[in-house]
């Protein structure tokens, strides 16, 4: 036969109660994202009295990151038909053209065609620009994806300006 031992009361309550206190904590940490990364976190520290007094932690300040700009590595003038020297280009750049209507003197209106060609003179974009120059329609830009060793043919009948940018 067994012999049975007896719990008292006040060792199931104990128990019980420290149960319950763990339980409260473990839902208080999730409920207030302790542990998690980043944010602002709540600690709680007791007083003498028992009462737990909440303490703000500040979330880290963010550090400045470098955002790159477009900035401008090439400029070609000219007027009329014009191929450029070779340039080096990365994956990702952009070609800002401009033109003046005025400076075709009979009727302010003209062809601005820009294509782009491999150093070996293969086309990469045959029409990267193909519009025509006149008031209202004076400039704009276009994001080109192939880098290398590029060249621009330009074919026009009066003034214009092409701008090589890149992210820096």
């Amino acid at each position: 036969m067994r012999r049975r031992v007896a719990v008292p009361v006040w060792g199931i309550a104990v128990t019980g109660l420290v149960l319950v206190c763990m339980l409260c904590g473990l839902m208080s940490a999730v409920v207030n994202g302790s542990g998690s990364s980043g944010g602002s976190q709540t600690n709680t520290s007791t007083q003498s009295g028992g009462a737990p007094k909440a303490t703000h932690t500040p979330a880290p300040t963010a550090t400045a990151t470098h955002t790159p700009k477009w900035t401008t590595v090439q400029t070609f003038n000219g007027n009329g038909t014009k191929k450029t020297g070779t340039f080096t280009v990365p994956d990702d750049w952009k070609l800002v053209w401009s033109c003046d209507p005025s400076s075709e003197s009979f009727t302010s209106q003209y062809n601005v065609i820009v294509s782009v060609y491999g150093s070996d003179g293969t086309p990469l974009d045959p029409v990267a620009v193909n519009t025509i120059c006149k008031s209202g329609n004076t400039g704009d830009s276009t994001e080109e994806h192939q880098g290398g060793d590029v060249y621009l043919d330009i074919n026009s009948e009066a003034a214009w300006k092409i701008q090589v940018q890149v992210l820096k």
